[in-house]
């Protein structure tokens, strides 16, 4: 039978996969371009895997994991702060570098655990809803990093992209 923490693992690999499937669809789109819909300014895609890089560092490898991994521009992109002007972005090589690097490492924490070690409570204090156990810290970067997802596939077809 697979462990708790496999299976979580494997869903937050298989929500990974469907974020690259659409951002494999962008292609050459420029990741930096946001849209304007009447008062309300979209996020750009570049800053959504920037912002999925920091949540996933914040979440699983600090949260989970009680390891420290930091970047310089990974503020930029935490929760609640402004969108920083384009030109504040990181390269986005090095985003999209960090956020494979970063989500490499939070499945290998997340497939480590014993299954005990998810009643723990997390290493950042964070209280949700449903609690503050390291399961439920797993669960909401699942579910944080399928919502951006469904921003990225908007995204994409307002840059007039067919995505299925």
């Amino acid at each position: 039978m697979t462990s708790e923490p496999i299976t979580l693992a494997n869903m937050l690999d298989f929500t990974r996969q469907m974020t690259l499937f659409y951002l494999k669809q962008a292609g050459n789109v420029d990741k930096a371009k946001t849209f304007t819909i009447g008062d309300y300014t979209t996020n750009s895609i570049q800053w959504i895997i920037a912002h999925l890089a920091w949540a996933e560092t914040y979440l699983i490898l600090r949260g989970v994991g009680n390891h420290d991994y930091h970047k310089s521009w990974f503020e930029l992109f935490a929760m609640g702060k402004p969108s920083p002007a384009a030109n504040k972005f990181p390269a986005y090589k090095e985003v999209f570098s960090t956020f494979n690097q970063v989500h490499k490492t939070a499945i290998a924490i997340i497939r480590d655990l014993p299954d005990a070690a998810l009643d723990e409570i997390n290493h950042i204090d964070l209280k949700l809803a449903a609690g503050q156990a390291k399961r439920i810290v797993i669960m909401h970067c699942i579910r944080h990093e399928n919502a951006h997802t469904g921003q990225i596939g908007i995204l994409l077809r307002m840059h007039g992209k067919k995505v299925i």
